[in-house]
């Protein structure tokens, strides 16, 4: 994506930032993710986004560099945080490597060459984040897992993969639900949402949010 193709916009980080602070859905996912790398492991972030796993993890205690191509995203981020956590940069077009790259709902490895590329960029391991569009009815996306498995094999590659849960339930005020659901989802058949007890947001949508995460590994099978 070039940086001058704005994916994220002000209404997107709005409803993001709030689906964030209501939830545990970051703090759950980096605790995943620090299963399975070491504290003296280089992390490098390809897209990512409103960088709050980034941030987890930098504070946490690990050596995280982060880049995203979307300028309206590494602002924000930058500004929320009050120093560089993300650099803007398309992630095809870096030097940099890593012990450990990490792209969280980002990228597409569809192909042997972005195998190859991705790869490329980490000495160690690659984890690789997708959400499997299974807990969400109202999403149009499908479920890659196969797909993926089915190319890192092809390629002898040594992988794990694990299968979850997570909550990123998004609070919103009543007049909020249409222009929600027309951002997120393209959809206006919005379903029945539940209530709260928050005054200022009333009403929730339940987001189970479905993923699996590949810790794909450098050394390839013998």
């Amino acid at each position: 994506m070039r940086s001058d193709v704005v994916w994220w916009t002000d209404e997107k980080i709005a409803f993001y930032e709030r689906a964030s602070r209501y939830s545990s859905f970051h703090r759950d996912l980096a605790s995943l993710i620090e299963e399975h790398i070491g504290k003296d492991d280089t992390i490098m972030e390809l897209g990512a986004g409103l960088g709050h796993v980034t941030s987890i993890l930098y504070n946490d205690g690990y050596t995280i560099s982060a880049y995203d191509s979307c300028k309206n995203a590494v602002d924000y981020a930058n500004r929320r945080e009050g120093r560089e956590l993300i650099a803007l940069s398309d992630a095809y077009s870096l030097k940099e490597r890593a012990d450990v790259v990490l792209m969280l709902f980002f990228g597409s490895i569809r192909e042997k060459s972005d195998l190859d590329y991705f790869i490329s960029l980490a000495r160690k391991k690659i984890i690789y984040v997708i959400s499997r569009h299974k807990g969400n009815p109202y999403s149009t996306r499908i479920d890659r897992r196969e797909e993926i498995s089915s190319l890192l094999s092809g390629c002898g590659m040594k992988f794990s993969i694990i299968d979850t849960m997570l909550h990123f339930d998004q609070m919103l005020k009543e007049e909020e639900v249409e222009e929600y659901f027309n951002i997120s989802y393209g959809n206006n058949d919005i379903p029945k949402l539940e209530k709260t007890n928050d005054w200022q947001y009333p009403l929730v949508f339940k987001n189970r949010k479905e993923i699996s995460i590949f810790i794909i590994e450098k050394e390839e099978k013998k």
